[in-house]
């Protein structure tokens, strides 16, 4: 099982789990594990920026995300990376949004779809 959730969970995750940051940037005062593979582009995060965020700028988004990151790479790949970065633990990818449309809902739903189980984390 992977499990998805964000920076203002950390500290509420059970020491069983192991935080692995997929955002562009983390923050400064997070010295944990990261995966810059699965985060969105420089691009496409100005882009979301700048966009009016509609549910159309979600959907192009969503397209963009999953042409440019996830495309890149096999699901079973990325099982792979994200256990090996939390050797013994459960891994918990992190971002920072706390609710609503964001890339690791993205990435929950095509792991999901590739058959590895992975759900958002509540406590």
């Amino acid at each position: 099982m992977i499990y998805t959730s964000y920076f203002g969970k950390l500290k509420s995750l059970p020491s069983n789990f192991e935080p692995i940051c997929i955002a562009r940037w983390r923050p400064a005062w997070y010295k944990g594990k990261s995966c810059l593979a699965l985060a969105p582009s420089k691009e496409l995060l100005n882009w979301w920026r700048a966009s009016g965020q509609t549910k159309e700028d979600e959907r192009i988004y969503t397209e963009w995300y999953r042409n440019e990151v996830l495309s890149k790479h096999s699901a079973a790949a990325v099982y792979r990376i994200i256990k090996n970065l939390a050797p013994g633990k459960i891994p918990v990818l992190i971002c920072y949004e706390k609710s609503g449309f964001c890339h690791r809902h993205i990435l929950r739903k095509w792991l999901n779809e590739n058959n590895i189980r992975c759900e958002e984390w509540h406590e």
